[in-house]
């Protein structure tokens, strides 16, 4: 199923995509993260890069209650400032940084 979207492209190959983190698309924005992407995905971790107060309201409500229905943490540069994922093959570590 390929409509030119670039996402579904991607989700039609049939490659094995999970991910313990994912950066949410677009600022966090209603149609930049979908239910499908996060099936396919399967995060522990979400992280978005939004700036605070932004004209757009980022993230969006629909964005963030897909990522909390399927119990994914979020970091968000609004809240934490820089957020920094460190990995060692074996473990992780998030933290925020202003």
């Amino acid at each position: 199923m390929d409509d030119g979207t670039p996402l579904l492209s991607l989700l039609a190959t049939g490659r094995l995509l999970q991910s313990d983190v994912l950066k949410v698309s677009h600022h966090g924005a209603a149609t930049g993260t979908s239910e499908s992407l996060l099936e396919a995905v399967s995060p522990a971790l979400a992280v978005i890069s939004v700036g605070s107060g932004n004209r757009y309201h980022h993230p969006a409500d629909a964005t963030l209650r897909r990522l909390d229905a399927r119990h994914i943490a979020v970091w968000r540069t609004d809240e934490a400032g820089t957020v920094e994922v460190v990995v060692d093959g074996h473990d992780l570590w998030v933290r925020g940084r202003r």
